[in-house]
This record gives C-alpha cells, structure tokens and sequence, in this order.
C-alpha cells in the first residue's frame, strides 16, 4: 500500500521572514500607521495566514468600508487595508510630491508597492 502524499505548501502564503517583518496580524482588524513611498499610511490588518489580500477602496472612502468582510477574509487570508495618501487616515508626507501620488495611477501604484515592500508582502489579489 503506497503511502499518501503530503499536501503541496500553499505558494502564495507569505513565509515566516515576510510575516515577522509585516508585524503581529491577528484574525481581529488592527490600525496601524506605517510610513513609506512618501506617505504616511494608516494600514488596517487582519488574519494571520493564507495568501495576502490587499483591499483598496475608492475615492473618498477609506479602510472602513471593508470592515463587514474582513472577520471572513481573516479566516483564511492575511488582509491588508490601507487608506490611500489623501483619504482618511493616510496623508502625503510634507516635502513630497502630493500631485505625483494622489492624481496619477502611476504615483499611487509606486507608493503601494512601496508600502508592500516596507511591510514584507506580496498581494495574492488585490481588489
């Protein structure tokens, strides 16, 4: 009788180094305020395993508008919620170049990665 084989690791869940350098994520919705790309990010996270799931809500909202969702995305995903520079709780840092990150898409994608690169993850899905 053949032995049953182990199951595959998941590739997109985030190693013991990304999740160290990302902080302690629970399964209840943290804020925390995290500086990077020029701005000062209020991140809200939750979960603590799973692929990363980074939500970016619309203009004029902020990371509260995925509060009904995140108790179930917790349950499997490790969640990252910032507000985007310029709403809410995120704000450009004084200095930079506020038009570059709040009008272009191009701005706004660089200082998400750089947010992303700052707390050592890598998005599965981004919605």
């Amino acid at each position: 009788m053949a032995t049953p084989l182990a199951p595959l690791p998941d590739p997109h869940a985030p190693d013991d180094a990304a999740r160290a350098a990302a902080g302690s994520v629970t399964a209840e919705p943290t804020d925390t305020t995290v500086t990077a790309g020029d701005v000062a990010w209020r991140v809200r996270r939750a979960g603590r395993r799973g692929p990363v799931v980074l939500l970016l809500h619309g203009t004029g909202g902020s990371t509260h508008q995925w509060d009904a969702m995140l108790p179930a995305l917790a349950q499997r995903c490790t969640v990252v919620a910032p507000d985007l520079p310029g709403h809410a709780g995120s704000t450009v840092l004084p200095g930079a170049s506020a038009p570059r990150l709040l009008s272009s898409i191009g701005g706004m994608a660089a200082a998400l990665a750089a947010l992303m690169r700052r707390l050592g993850l890598a998005p599965a899905v981004v919605a």
